[in-house]
């Protein structure tokens, strides 16, 4: 549990969300990131984090999801608000510009993108769609 709020993606996602909410005269909360609830949460896990996805959902949402949703066992994903129709018209598009080439190859990006399931690790999309209109920097 701890890891996963270590990763520089998540620290930039969350201070970006901070600064965002910010810009707009308010305070970004988010209760089940926050150190408290984290220390508090894997105090059931014991010392070896014992709690499994659906034991810790039924830990925090019984009553409030049903057992179909909590005990499930195949894998969510959301890929799907990146990667619908309107973006994957974008990659069949795209030239390849907008992204750092010495960070990203723009021809194993576009293989990736159009990939069945795309890599959510991949999820710039956006800065390039904003490039080849003109818009990013």
């Amino acid at each position: 549990m701890w890891a996963a709020l270590a990763p520089l993606a998540v620290v930039i996602g969350d201070r970006t969300r901070a600064r965002i909410a910010a810009d707009h005269d308010r305070d970004l909360v988010e209760p089940l990131g926050s150190p408290e609830f984290v220390a508090s949460y894997t105090a059931f896990g014991g010392r070896w984090g014992g709690l499994t996805r659906a034991g810790g959902t039924r830990l925090l949402a019984t009553g409030l999801l049903p057992e179909a949703v909590i005990g499930r066992r195949d894998k969510a994903w959301f890929n799907a608000s990146r990667f619908g129709p309107i973006s994957r018209e974008f990659v069949r598009s795209w030239d390849g510009r907008g992204l750092d080439e010495d960070l990203v190859d723009p021809v194993e990006l576009r293989d990736a993108w159009a990939a069945e399931v795309p890599p959510a690790s991949t999820a710039m999309l956006q800065q390039a769609w904003l490039a080849s209109q003109g818009r990013a920097s």
